[in-house]
Order: C-alpha cells, then structure tokens, then sequence
C-alpha cells in the first residue's frame, strides 16, 4: 500500500464530502503507522471504522481496501464473492482496481472483476484506462527513507 497514493484518496474524499474507510488489516496497518509517524494527514472526522459505514449513504463512503492482486482471502476478493462480514457491494458500486496484475495473477484478478460486475459494480483496472501510476515511491521517497 502506497501511503502518499492513499493520500490522494483521502485528499479528494474530503474535498467531495466522503467519508473513508480502510478494509484488509495490511491496509489498516500500514495507514495507522503512517498516520502515527507523520507521513498521512488524516483531517478530523474524514476516517471511520469500516464497522460504521452502514450509517451512511453509499455515495458518501470511500472504501480504500487490500486485494488487488485477486488474493484469495483478501479483502476486495471476499467482497466479489460475497463473502465479506461488513462490506456487501452491488449495484451503484463503482471500482477501481489501479495495481498492474503481477504476472501469474491475471486469472485470479480476472475471477474478482467478473464477480465483482456480476453483482452490478462498475469495475475500472489497468488494461481499460491508465489507473496504475506505480506501486513504488519515486525518488524523493527513497532519498527521505534513506536519510531514516
């Protein structure tokens, strides 16, 4: 999980009246000690607990979760498959699936988008529209990481 691409969603949820949440206990671990080590601002009130997001409209919800490698267990996997304890998605859904598939993978991520289209999301990922930036910090990351 890239913390400064999180950011960015955090970023833009603010800026449209969202509400994030994290799912996948990689994602939340990694977005809890960039939060405590500086590297995340979080404004107060713009991250919930994936346990709270019943209490809110859909289209006011930003759920930023683990599994876009079509990991079997993960978390955008158990929700494909309708196996998720707290996140039921369907129709309205709109999903971004912004890793290049590692090769190998292609399969599995493919299950997860059919799945996830069966049940009525609308399913962007790499081979329909450039979402992938890269899964690796640029330059200035690693001079700052270096420098620790």
């Amino acid at each position: 999980s890239n913390v400064s691409r999180v950011q960015q969603i955090i970023n833009c949820a603010v800026k449209y009246g969202r509400k994030v949440a994290l799912s996948g206990r990689s994602m939340v671990n990694v977005m809890t000690i960039g939060a405590e080590m500086g590297y995340l601002n979080v404004p107060k009130g713009a991250l919930i607990d994936i346990d709270q997001i019943s209490r809110y409209p859909k289209e006011k919800i930003v759920l930023v979760t683990t599994g876009s490698q079509g990991e079997p267990m993960s978390a955008l996997t158990r929700m494909a498959f309708a196996d998720h304890r707290k996140v039921e998605v369907g129709p309205g859904d709109f999903i971004i699936i912004s890793a290049r598939p590692i090769p190998g993978n292609e399969k599995t991520i493919g299950n997860v988008i059919d799945e996830l289209m069966k049940r009525g999301c609308k399913v962007i990922y790499e081979s329909m529209y450039e979402v992938h930036v890269s899964g690796h910090a640029c330059q200035e990351e690693l001079k700052l990481l270096q420098a620790l």
